[in-house]
């Protein structure tokens, strides 16, 4: 299937190349067949114009405005969900890749149907990692955390860091699956200026990111948009929270063990407890 000119409005054709709505069917073929699960790599994936705009707004957002800071053995990043109040200068972007025009895309691409993207960014938004950041290796939550009918179906990350440097790691994994469990790394995304990278959230797509070594001046940023729906499949899990795995030591594992069991028994109260649980307790610190 591909999408048809008529399709396309001034935002998009503003923000987006022109070929990457043409090629859509191309797309979907190729995410279907990557391994170690349904995947894609865009490169140039933004204008240039605009990649570079947003590249220097970004960049120029201040630690402090971003509402939460995750300290602890799972990972360290800073997210910030609260995109119209603390950066409304790149807003604008993200309503076109929340918009029907380039969800339809993701929906060719993925072939999960009638989409919708998440406009709390409810752990989205923008991902900071600075030069200590790293993400062990996880399955997203598979529902919206305020609306267990909203399955988690798709992730959209684009990198906006100029003039990225591989020693500076911080490699989006994607890890293959054994007997429920993350075996080995398939695959490894550096994180370029300009590239996005969009995959499936289901029970085998484990993904981590590698550990940051960039300089005090720089930081690793993304752009992030979950896209979920209200259309139940056979394969779905009943609804869990994010799962932690670490292929660093038996001690480590052993927490995330203890720590993966107690969320999935809060599970069925975590809208409730959402706003009163220690912050100590998943290691995020409100900023």
């Amino acid at each position: 299937m591909v999408m048809k000119s008529t399709e396309l409005n001034d935002a998009v054709k503003e923000l987006l190349p022109s070929d990457l709505l043409a090629k859509s069917g191309e797309l979907s073929e190729q995410y279907s067949r990557n391994r170690p699960f349904p995947h894609l790599v865009i490169d140039n994936f933004f204008k240039r114009e605009a990649a570079t705009s947003l590249a220097g707004s970004i960049e120029a957002i201040p630690d402090r405005d971003y509402g939460v800071t995750f300290r602890s053995l799972a990972q360290r990043k800073m997210q910030l969900g609260k995109i119209v109040e603390k950066a409304p200068h790149i807003y604008d972007a993200y309503e076109t890749l929340m918009g029907s025009t380039f969800t339809r895309l993701v929906e060719i691409v993925s072939g999960y149907p009638r989409l919708e993207a998440d406009h709390y960014f409810a752990g989205a938004g923008l991902h900071r990692y600075d030069g200590r950041g790293f993400s062990e290796i996880h399955l997203d939550s598979n529902r919206h955390p305020f609306d267990d009918k909203l399955h988690h179906r798709v992730n959209l990350i684009a990198f906006v860091n100029p003039g990225w440097k591989a020693e500076w790691g911080g490699e989006l994994t994607l890890w293959s699956c054994r007997n429920g469990k993350p075996d080995q790394p398939a695959v490894l995304v550096q994180p370029v200026f300009n590239r996005a990278v969009i995959f499936s959230v289901a029970r085998t797509s484990w993904h981590s990111v590698n550990p940051i070594r960039c300089p005090d001046d720089r930081t690793r940023n993304s752009m992030v948009i979950y896209y979920f729906n209200r259309i139940d499949a056979d394969d779905d899990e009943a609804p869990r929270s994010v799962v932690w795995h670490s292929s660093r030591g038996w001690r480590r594992q052993a927490v995330f063990e203890l720590t993966n069991r107690i969320m999935s028994a809060a599970k069925p109260h975590a809208r409730y407890l959402r706003w009163l649980r220690s912050n100590k307790f998943d290691g995020v610190r409100k900023s």
